[in-house]
Formats: structure tokens, sequence, C-alpha cells
């Protein structure tokens, strides 16, 4: 029984993503597929070139019907040089389906520009709750 609750908690404490939810302009959500996750987290991979060093704390995502371009905002935390986690901050970028490629992808740095990559997700109509 240890060994199934260890499991269980070694899976939910690193799993890569925890929320992913695509959000329609009128605020309506909706998840996104693993599948669609997967994709866009293996396209941060390349972006980052260290998928060891970032994970998730939110994707949120604004699909345009017919759009192969898809905006997303969410959270990411990431290791320093010194291998310890800094703390979640909000991230914004443009997802390509077609390529599965990020375009212009911006991660925040401090707490002045998650407020304004928030401001950029909402006009996007994507409300990031807040930086975990």
């Amino acid at each position: 029984m240890k060994r199934i609750l260890l499991c269980f908690g070694i899976l939910w404490g690193f799993s890569p993503v925890v929320n992913a939810q695509a959000q329609s302009k009128d605020g309506g959500t909706s998840q996104l597929s693993p599948q669609r996750v997967a994709e866009i987290a293996s396209a941060f991979d390349r972006w980052i070139g260290a998928p060891d060093t970032f994970r998730f704390g939110q994707i949120l995502a604004a699909p345009q019907a017919g759009e192969p371009l898809l905006p997303i905002c969410g959270t990411m935390d990431g290791k320093n040089d010194f291998g310890e986690w800094v703390g979640f901050r909000v991230f914004i970028a443009i997802y390509d389906a077609e390529d599965n490629d990020l375009i212009a992808p911006q991660l925040s740095e401090n707490a002045d520009f998650d407020a304004i990559l928030s401001r950029e997700c909402q006009k996007m109509g994507i409300e990031i709750i807040a930086a975990d």
C-alpha cells in the first residue's frame, strides 16, 4: 500500500502540467486534450532547450475556430543556475499547431513583468489567475 501511495505521490507531484484549459473569448473554458498539452510542452522543450529545468503550473488557451494559431498563456516554474526552482512566472506565446512551434514566446522574470504579460493575456481573452 505504501508503494502505491508513493507512486501516486510521485506521479501527482511531478506532473508536468497542473492546469490545462482552453478558454473562449466569452469566458467559457474546456480542458485541452492531453495530446495538445504534450505538443505544447514539446514546443517549449525545444524553445528552452533543457526540458528538465521547467514545469508548467497552468496552460490556458484562447482557440479561434478554424485557426491553426493558438494563443496560449500560463504559468511556468524554472530552475536557476544552482538547480533550485525559482517560483512560477507568467508566460505568453502563440502556438502554431501546423508546425508544432512557438511564435514570439515570452517568459516573465519578475512580478512587474508578470502583471504586464497578464494584461496581454487578458487582451487575447485569457485570464491568468496568478503566478502560483
